[in-house]
């Protein structure tokens, strides 16, 4: 959990189960409780994920937002779930310089909520090329609530704040902090599970990245 400047807040697990229901129901009870207790700090709650959710899944995240956005006294329910591919199959270059590389924070709409950003890239007063770039990231706004609050230019910006973010030298750059790191905690917890070892208690310890 991050604001949208790249600011850690919290690591948490929100879901576990043996089966589809349990895990459903664990991970709409734990959202509830954070949002409840953080509602008074945040106007809306941004999801960014690395995969296409199950709408299941999502019905279940916008509940317990709207929850969230009732108790607070507001009632407004600002939700969004974002797809960001940093492994896509687009490219796209710059006819306007030698190298050909996009400037960077470049965007391309795609179609109705999908996008191409270049997160990397050169810049116009720099057009020389010293090192390999990336290529785009793929954006999919999955879904918005349906108060339509939250704009497209919004969500894009936040990402790219995100993505410009560093946690103690270690820059995503290409992809935004909410996905990068999320996918290092991710991975460190897909170990112990491959080991049969106990969930590790990722909540109470120091994320070694910050």
């Amino acid at each position: 959990m991050t604001d949208s400047s790249g600011l850690f807040q919290k690591i948490q697990v929100l879901g576990q189960g043996s089966d589809e229901a349990s895990y459903l129901k664990d991970l709409r009870t734990n959202l509830e409780e954070l949002l409840r207790k953080r509602a008074a700090e945040f106007s809306q709650v941004v999801l960014h994920t690395s995969f296409k959710l199950k709408y299941k899944e999502m019905d279940e995240i916008q509940e317990a937002v709207q929850a969230a956005a009732a108790q607070a006294g507001d009632g407004k329910c600002r939700f969004a779930v974002v797809k960001v591919n940093q492994k896509s199959g687009f490219f796209g270059t710059n006819r306007a310089v030698n190298s050909l590389v996009p400037f960077e924070g470049t965007h391309v709409r795609l179609g109705h909520r999908e996008h191409l950003v270049w997160f990397e890239g050169i810049f116009p007063d720099k057009p020389t090329v010293t090192k390999a770039f990336p290529g785009p990231t793929h954006l999919q706004f999955l879904r918005v609530s349906d108060q339509n609050e939250i704009s497209d230019d919004l969500l894009l910006q936040d990402l790219m704040n995100l993505s410009g973010a560093n946690w103690r030298g270690f820059n995503a750059k290409s992809a935004p902090v909410s996905v990068f790191y999320c996918h290092l905690v991710a991975d460190l917890v897909h170990d112990f599970q491959e080991r049969g070892l106990p969930l590790p208690a990722v909540e109470d310890l120091r994320p070694w990245f910050l």
